[in-house]
């Protein structure tokens, strides 16, 4: 309250002065009464901001990126979930690790990487020492089945949920850190479709580049992926393997240099499963792309 009875407070003062006694904004910084309304004003606003940016940090918004209630007090490299000593990490197995190609540009590290979740009182491990790099122009598959964990991992390196132990680097910049510059490098196709029959396709692709806010030829988008002739058409009169297409499509709107297809190919015929392929292979040039999926 205090914000708005200086600020309702003031402007009568003020507009009583103004007819009363020929006072303008000029002598607000002279009046002491007003100038005590005006500092009272930015100091309930700086209040609210702070205690907006403490809740934003530490309130769960439906993922599980929200902070402990004393996450200001810890270190910048800590994580919302420590392992701790639950966790002795496992020596290696060259054996199965590929070793690293020369001459190639490393763009992604994964190290050590964790997730634990506690479910009924009980925590399982998710994601259990994940090691990998990945290099430009690479199309990289997260192969499993069902409940493995390739969701999981997926969205801990989009900046959907934290690891609780490990870390990610992005060109040798830790995401952590650099969380919000980074995310702005990477286009997500999510697992499930995500259309509405009140937007036709070219007003869905409008949208999404109005997100991005980039601009690009949607024609060409579209013709890409062989839909121009439905751009004027709401998402219900297309098939399922064309929903899969134009969401990938959406996927790469404004060049990414991280793309993340979350089972790009799932419910496919073999036909249009390699159209998503080609496309895939004629859009890779300068990205690096991550995809989950069942199929060799």
């Amino acid at each position: 309250m205090k914000s708005r009875t200086s600020l309702i407070t003031g402007v009568l003062l003020n507009d009583l002065k103004s007819t009363v006694l020929n006072f303008n904004l000029i002598d607000v910084f002279k009046d002491g009464q007003m100038y005590a309304y005006i500092i009272g004003l930015i100091i309930s606003c700086s209040l609210y901001l702070l205690i907006a940016i403490y809740l934003d940090n530490v309130v769960p918004q439906g993922n599980a990126l929200n902070k402990k209630w004393n996450y200001f007090f810890k270190k910048s490299n800590e994580t919302n979930d420590p392992v701790g000593e639950m966790v002795s990490k496992k020596e290696l197995n060259s054996e199965y690790i590929e070793p690293d190609p020369e001459n190639r540009e490393k763009v992604v590290e994964v190290n050590s990487v964790y997730k634990f979740f506690t479910v009924d009182n009980k925590r399982f491990c998710a994601l259990n020492n994940i090691n990998f790099n990945v290099y430009l122009n690479e199309i990289f598959a997260i192969i499993g089945h069902n409940g493995a964990g390739k969701s999981t991992l997926m969205n801990i390196m989009t900046g959907m949920y934290y690891e609780s132990s490990g870390s990610i680097t992005y060109n040798g910049k830790n995401f952590k850190d650099n969380r919000n510059e980074i995310c702005a490098d990477i286009g997500y196709c999510a697992q499930y479709n995500v259309y509405t029959n009140y937007l036709t396709i070219l007003e869905h692709l409008k949208l999404f580049c109005g997100v991005k806010n980039i601009s690009v030829d949607y024609d060409q988008v579209l013709k890409d992926i062989g839909l121009l002739q439905f751009k004027d058409n709401f998402p219900s009169i297309l098939s399922g393997g064309q929903k899969r297409l134009l969401n990938v499509a959406f996927a790469f709107l404004g060049k990414p240099k991280y793309v993340f297809l979350d089972e790009p190919s799932t419910g496919l015929d073999p036909l249009t499963r390699k159209k998503v392929w080609e496309y895939l292979l004629k859009k890779k040039q300068d990205s690096t792309v991550f995809l989950t999926t069942h199929y060799m």
